[in-house]
């Protein structure tokens, strides 16, 4: 075996499988990544539509029921707080959801921008070397820095992989907001009741 001959390693159409089995499964993982954040995105938009709808109809309703009987009301400025109060909650509910809403979105987004550069990467790699790999399939063999440094891309790319993955996501920063929203509720509607006493 010639110095030269040293620099290469043979290559068959088992290794050439192998380099597609490694390259399909990354991508279908890849793709399914990208679902899933797509997913998450659309099932948050529509539950936050959904309880922010609901929430603010309850709130409407309960200030409702006050106008309705507004000949009956004996201590006017304790049914114009109670109704302040209700009607502030519908506007502070929809606020709230809105802001939280999209923080949720924003976070979601840029993570799923941050996984999509750190897959391109592997991806990326994986399509550089196929080609010129079975370039050398009609040789029968291929050099061996080639390989070295394909697979060191690989490894540098899935260290990458697994950097992105261990960061955990943000929490919610107002959590305290449904909270809010049942004092404003409760404090309402006992000050509504109030007010017709």
């Amino acid at each position: 075996m010639s110095e030269k001959e040293k620099d290469y390693i043979k290559v068959n159409i088992k290794s050439v499988e192998k380099l597609s089995e490694m390259s399909t499964k990354f991508h279908k993982l890849f793709s399914d990544i990208m679902a899933e954040y797509g997913k998450q995105e659309q099932t948050l938009f529509y539950k936050l539509l959904t309880y922010s709808s609901r929430l603010s109809t309850t709130l409407g309703i309960i200030a409702g029921f006050g106008f309705t009987a507004i000949a009956n009301v004996q201590i006017f400025c304790l049914f114009i707080l109670a109704e302040t109060i209700l009607l502030g909650g519908v506007v502070y509910s929809l606020w709230k959801i809105k802001y939280i809403y999209e923080g949720n979105l924003k976070s979601i987004s840029q993570s799923r921008k941050k996984k999509f550069e750190v897959l391109s990467e592997k991806s990326k790699i994986f399509r550089d070397f196929i080609p010129k790999y079975m370039e050398t399939f009609k040789s029968g063999k291929i050099e061996k820095s080639k390989l070295e440094n394909f697979f060191e891309d690989i490894k540098n790319a899935d260290t990458n992989l697994l950097k992105e993955f261990e960061n955990k996501p943000e929490d919610i920063k107002d959590d305290k907001f449904l909270n809010y929203l049942i004092l404003m509720l409760i404090v309402g509607m006992l000050s509504l009741v109030g007010s017709f006493i």
